[in-house]
């Protein structure tokens, strides 16, 4: 009889970890499927050392399966916000998103993302997109996000 419950919980186990294996690799392949996308720049505030701005992200996904997490299995912890030129980070902000529902071929929007860079840093990116004629000042500025898949971080560029 004791061999019995030894064998059934032992089964019970490996199941239990073949599942979840088979789903964080289910997992890992939608977030690397993922697009991120800048939908809207808005609200710049100039402060006395800081030019603040709000953006809109999108995460889209394009594959046939829908990932909707509500237990905290991924979180969408970190956004940094670089130079293209210099490659020097200029913004950093904590998101901590552990919620979020996205449909196969669906859409997720990030709920506003405060950034905030340093002034002198903001007007000669200004400046050089006015020399160099650029149509768009977020031409010149690239982004990261950090996500994380059950405790192992991810870093996608936009």
């Amino acid at each position: 009889m004791n061999k019995i419950i030894k064998f059934g919980g032992l089964i019970a186990v490996s199941g239990l970890a073949t599942y979840l294996y088979l789903r964080k690799k289910n997992i890992d392949r939608l977030t690397e499927s993922l697009e991120i996308s800048i939908i809207d720049v808005n609200k710049f505030k100039l402060n006395i050392n800081r030019l603040k701005a709000d953006l809109y992200f999108k995460i889209h996904n394009p594959t046939l399966e829908s990932l909707n997490v509500a237990a905290g299995g991924i979180v969408i912890k970190t956004l940094r916000v670089y130079d293209k030129k210099s490659k020097k980070q200029l913004a950093l902000t904590d998101l901590n998103i552990t919620n979020f529902k996205l449909d196969a071929k669906g859409s997720f929007y990030l709920p506003a993302v405060q950034i905030s860079i340093p002034l002198i840093t903001g007007a000669m990116l200004v400046l050089t997109q006015l020399n160099d004629n650029k149509a768009d000042f977020m031409d010149r500025l690239y982004f990261e996000i950090d996500i994380s898949v059950m405790n192992i971080s991810k870093t996608i560029t936009i």
